[in-house]
């Protein structure tokens, strides 16, 4: 699935990336992409709950789950059979319902406006990594369980 032409926040944050990252063929992907963008709007996110001490260990762990999407996706481009890409897809897919789930559990203390603009930005994520899994899955013969 293709980047919607109408993201321009992402599209405005892609153009700012030094060319060590966006000259790598990984760049190339979509949910790469997306991903390393949500990161960088977590680490934003998370420095704004620093104020709030109850929620130290949900910004910390917000912060592991939305920096493993992309961290996930990079491993996965790395590996050389689609089994051991699936493996780490399917582990982006975990870190990013678990991102979901920490901005649920942070929702309070961030705005509304920015909870639901996250959730929007991962539902998009979350599609283009389950047609790319979907995709892969088709050309495996390795059997998976379902979800």
């Amino acid at each position: 699935m293709p980047t919607r032409t109408d993201d321009t926040e992402l599209a405005r944050w892609s153009d700012i990336q030094p060319t060590e990252l966006t000259g790598d063929p990984i760049w190339k992907l979509d949910a790469y992409r997306h991903a390393a963008y949500v990161a960088a709007l977590v680490r934003t996110d998370v420095a704004a709950l620093t104020g709030e001490p109850v929620l130290v260990h949900a910004a910390s762990q917000l912060l592991r789950a939305g920096t493993s999407i992309a961290a996930n996706l990079a491993e996965s481009y790395g590996r050389p059979t689609n089994p051991d890409r699936l493996r780490y897809l399917s582990i982006a897919l975990g870190s990013l319902r678990e991102t979901q789930t920490w901005y649920q559990a942070c929702g309070l203390a961030l705005p509304a406006e920015t909870v639901n603009s996250r959730l929007v930005r991962l539902s998009v994520l979350r599609r283009i990594l389950l047609g790319l899994i979907s995709r892969l899955r088709k050309q495996s013969s390795a059997r998976f369980d379902g979800w």
